[in-house]
């Protein structure tokens, strides 16, 4: 490719060779500079780099985003479970609690040789207190001496041990 310059030193246009036939000045390096691909900017360079990088980055935390929001997606669908283990799970719903009865309760699996009576001296210590889980669990009225081993309780806090009221 065979570029016609100007001189630089005399203004002599359309020179093909290396040297000015009006100055005598050599262009060989002016034309070296002239035949050079177009320059690409450094900033263009490094932007094209940071392009899959930054891609990449927001779709791994819209990835995490989406996550997060299905785990707690599903943590508002899923139902309490009963266990088979006798360790109260706690109960934060106050939609069907009677009155006098706190905010906060858990959930009892009834155990062989339990009754009203028994599980309410285990967490009130006091047996005469069993008409509270009855108030609780809707259920059992009319079966109060009648209950399943294997069966779920919600078991009330007291008004007195409520969270609200410390």
């Amino acid at each position: 490719m065979n570029t016609k310059l100007t001189c630089p030193v005399c203004s002599h246009p359309e020179i093909e060779g290396e040297i000015c036939p009006n100055c005598e000045t050599d262009l060989s390096v002016v034309r070296m500079l002239a035949e050079l691909p177009p320059a690409v900017s450094q900033n263009s360079q490094l932007r094209k780099a940071w392009v899959p990088v930054f891609v990449a980055i927001v779709m791994l935390l819209l990835l995490i985003r989406l996550g997060v929001a299905s785990n707690s997606w599903l943590s508002e669908k899923s139902p309490p479970t009963a266990t088979s283990s006798n360790v109260p799970s706690p109960v934060t719903s106050t939609s069907q609690q009677p009155q006098g009865i706190g905010a906060y309760g858990f959930r009892y699996t009834v155990r062989a040789g339990d009754s009203l009576s028994v599980i309410a001296r285990r967490f009130y210590g006091n047996t005469d207190l069993w008409t509270v889980i009855v108030q609780a669990n809707p259920s059992l009225k009319g079966r109060e001496t009648a209950l399943e081993v294997g069966e779920v309780l919600l078991v009330p806090n007291l008004e007195e041990n409520s969270p609200e009221n410390h």
